[in-house]
């Protein structure tokens, strides 16, 4: 159809189109003043899932969080936490909130009502909104009573609290039990320790305990873990010259030069032997002597000197041009020699220097080695004791205290014009557009309906349509008064519709059946 052709269509139901419109408005405003009218009252809560910081500086960050919840999934695990049957039970039972039934409330009906159910059916209930997947939750409370709708939604974050309340408080008295028996046992070992240093100091006669005995066991043990750690280092440095001698030998165009690389050279012996007597030397003189001092440069300047000649003695013996990109692991193999000569030297005097402490550990009396142990064993049972109290008073303190993650940011309250807190019907302004709008829509679709279902036959080429004939003529619309045959004739289109029929009617033949159709009945 064209628009012409639908804005006839309208002009034909005009009468029908007003008719709806005015039931529907006039329907709008009956309603409004039958029906209950429902209010709202909304809170925003934002729920912080980063843990508490700045209440007590000793109280562990793992109070007052959420770790109990998927830290992927914790604004939908939230959600259904403050929809969840404990949380909304308590404000039905609190505010004894009750169905048409005169029975309280399932959490089902109450919590996430459609429309129609909070309008015309239930007239209370709760609806819980996640803003755009962020932390923060719009709470509605809904009600016949504009006070009730407000304590709906404000009861409804106390009740989440108070059940948050209750998680942390649990948690809090999980860990006092824990606490109080870890308490138990440390104590119970302290005790022992202590009478254990008492007997023996007096079985052994000490009235103190000699702190070089402490030292030297220190020392003793940092030497012992130096030499283990150049001990690996050493077996890294020969594992790396095997391969490098590997590497070498699998090549027959290396052979010779390798064989002279590796080979039992006099003059390379003697200088890795004065490189591992110097090594020695300046590791001795440096517990002694400080870097600057003119001995200890001075070994350090004859060190440099034999590495070079190492590395002259083991280059000459090869044509670095003829196998020039084997240069790097030539290279490689004179400083890897270097490291073992360095490495070597250091385990002589780390063994040396262990000579010494352990001679001088054998010096010591027993009983001091012994009671320090015993004193050691103290202390760090006498720490864990105090730490244990400590965290024992703090548990004390995160249970008494109402700690919880959830800030109100705009609790729930009623306008000053009540108005505002409509949810359904709305105001008379409101409700005007909205019935004006429904009735137009309403109106529209009745008239196309009309429409469709009008059979009428209304113009020439309907008439063609619908019967399949040809049409002689259209005789226009007159009332009773233009009945007689003068007042017809006179009618403007009336004398032309029936010449025209008349000029037809030969053309037909003979035998000749006509039909008369009319929007009225008994017209034709």
């Amino acid at each position: 159809m064209e628009l012409r052709r639908y804005w006839e269509i309208l002009w034909f139901n005009k009468k029908a189109l007003v008719l709806v419109i005015l039931i529907t408005i006039f329907s709008a405003f009956l309603i409004s003043q039958v029906v209950t009218p429902v209010y709202r009252s909304t809170a925003l809560v934002v729920i912080k899932i980063n843990p508490q910081s700045g209440l007590i500086s000793e109280m562990p960050k793992e109070f007052g969080t959420f770790d109990y919840f998927n830290k992927d999934f914790v604004v939908g695990t939230m959600e259904s936490f403050l929809e969840s049957e404990p949380v909304v039970k308590n404000i039905i039972r609190d505010l004894n909130l009750r169905n048409n039934k005169e029975e309280l409330f399932e959490v089902d009906d109450f919590v996430g009502q459609n429309f129609s159910s909070i309008a015309f059916i239930t007239k209370k209930g709760v609806d819980i909104e996640n803003i755009s997947d962020s932390n923060t939750f719009e709470i509605t409370g809904y009600s016949s009573d504009p006070e009730e709708s407000k304590n709906i939604a404000n009861s409804l974050i106390e009740s989440f609290s108070q059940a948050y309340y209750s998680i942390n408080k649990n948690k809090a008295r999980m860990a006092q039990k824990a606490i109080k028996e870890n308490i138990s046992e440390v104590k119970a070992k302290l005790i022992d320790a202590q009478e254990q240093e008492k007997d023996f100091r007096i079985r052994e006669n000490i009235v103190s305990v000699d702190q070089q005995t402490s030292t030297l066991i220190g020392q003793l043990a940092a030497l012992e873990t130096s030499k283990s750690t150049i001990e690996r280092t050493l077996q890294e440095v020969q594992s790396t010259l095997n391969f490098i001698k590997k590497t070498f030998k699998e090549y027959s165009e290396l052979y010779k030069e390798s064989e002279a690389i590796m080979g039992s050279s006099s003059s390379l012996a003697n200088f890795k032997d004065q490189l591992l007597k110097l090594e020695i030397e300046l590791a001795r003189s440096s517990t002694e002597l400080l870097p600057e001092h003119p001995n200890v440069k001075s070994i350090i300047n004859q060190i440099d000197s034999v590495k070079k000649n190492i590395k002259e003695e083991i280059s000459k013996n090869i044509d670095i041009k003829t196998i020039e990109y084997y240069s790097a692991l030539v290279e490689r193999y004179i400083n890897t020699e270097i490291d073992a000569v360095v490495s070597e030297a250091r385990l002589i005097v780390l063994g040396e220097q262990i000579n010494v402490l352990n001679e001088k550990l054998k010096d010591m009396p027993r009983k001091n080695v012994e009671l320090t142990r015993l004193n050691v064993m103290v202390t760090v049972l006498r720490d864990r004791y105090s730490a244990l109290l400590q965290n024992l008073e703090v548990v004390k303190l995160a249970e008494r205290l109402d700690l919880t993650n959830l800030e109100i940011i705009q609790p729930a309250t009623l306008s000053d014009n009540i108005e505002n807190n409509l949810y359904f019907p709305k105001g008379k302004k409101t409700t005007l557009i909205l019935s004006v709008l429904a009735g137009g829509l309403i109106a529209f679709f009745w008239a196309f309906l009309l429409e469709y279902m009008n059979d009428t036959v209304r113009c020439e080429e309907e008439a063609r349509e619908a019967f399949g004939k040809p049409v002689l003529g259209t005789v226009p619309v007159f009332g009773e008064k233009d009945i007689s045959m003068d007042s017809l004739m006179e009618r403007k289109g009336v004398a032309s519709a029936a010449s025209s029929m008349r000029s037809r009617l030969p053309a037909l033949g003979s035998k000749k059946a006509l039909a008369f159709v009319s929007i009225g009945n008994s017209d034709g």
